[in-house]
């Protein structure tokens, strides 16, 4: 079993009735934990482990137990209405699918983003050797696609600030073991992986302007099915966070092109460029 980790009823645990609103713990926040049992009350406490290394986790405490603890130095609480439930060998199975994304727990990030942005902040601690993995293998996923990734880094989706997914830059310390603490969100704008898959992704202005199709990035790379490198990252395909009005073709002066003909070839909003006798445009890339 386990429970959802970021969505907040706004409430707290002494609003759920009188017995915990009499008690110490009427201020604990409450939690929506998963749709199995939506009225039990799960108490969840955690707290730095004394020797410095990781934390502590005590799951589904009873009451009198959690007000032992609730006003102790270092605690974090908090109380789920209802889980999520897995049969036997089902999580080991989606796991193995990778179904799911599995990452480290930095404490920190319960307490900075208690929301949706929770799982933004996790995905945003990938490793940079698993991006240059998932680059790599997009890159040669067709003949220009190593070209195609080099026009995005080089265009104006993935250099103007703020960018549409809305991440943003963390600091922290680094402590025993590599475990990351002191995690402070700055709130300024971050790149991340999904906005290059963006870059990638967009297109339609103006009509007929290349963009790197969604299978091919779902083959390479955001398949936990068909991404047969192993490489695999959760990017929605179906939807990326395109600009509005940004040229995704390529430009001639400031004039925005579909950027697919030999006169005029490019994508991501880079200037234009003429294909030499005996090459073509193929997806914005003189071959």
């Amino acid at each position: 079993m386990g429970v959802v980790l970021n969505r907040p009823l706004d409430q707290c645990l002494g609003e759920l009735n009188t017995e915990f609103g009499m008690s110490g713990l009427a201020q604990v926040p409450l939690f929506a934990g998963g749709p199995v049992e939506p009225t039990q009350v799960i108490l969840c406490v955690w707290r730095p482990n004394p020797e410095g290394d990781g934390f502590q986790l005590m799951f589904g405490i009873d009451p009198q137990r959690a007000e032992e603890l609730v006003n102790e130095e270092g605690v974090h609480m908090r109380a789920f209405l209802g889980y999520a439930g897995w049969t036997a060998g089902q999580v080991e199975e989606e796991l193995e699918r990778d179904t799911w994304v599995v990452s480290p727990l930095v404490a920190d990030l319960l307490e900075d983003s208690p929301d949706e942005q929770l799982w933004r902040d996790l995905l945003a601690q990938i490793d940079e050797n698993a991006v240059s993995a998932l680059l790599w293998y997009l890159s040669n996923s067709r003949p220009t696609g190593a070209r195609e990734i080099f026009n995005a880094v080089g265009g104006r989706h993935l250099n103007t600030s703020p960018w549409p997914r809305g991440y943003t830059r963390r600091t922290w310390d680094v402590g025993n073991n590599c475990t990351k603490t002191n995690v402070v969100n700055t709130n300024q704008p971050s790149l991340h992986l999904a906005d290059a898959f963006d870059a990638l992704s967009c297109g339609g202005n103006p009509n007929g302007s290349n963009r790197m199709p969604a299978t091919t990035i779902l083959q390479s790379c955001s398949s936990p099915t068909s991404s047969s490198n192993g490489a695999y990252y959760p990017y929605p395909t179906a939807s990326p966070s395109c600009r509005n009005g940004f040229c995704y073709g390529c430009l001639t002066g400031s004039t925005c092109n579909a950027g697919n003909v030999n006169t005029a070839c490019g994508t991501n909003g880079v200037q234009c460029v003429q294909c030499g006798s005996g090459r073509t445009c193929v997806n914005g890339v003189c071959l």
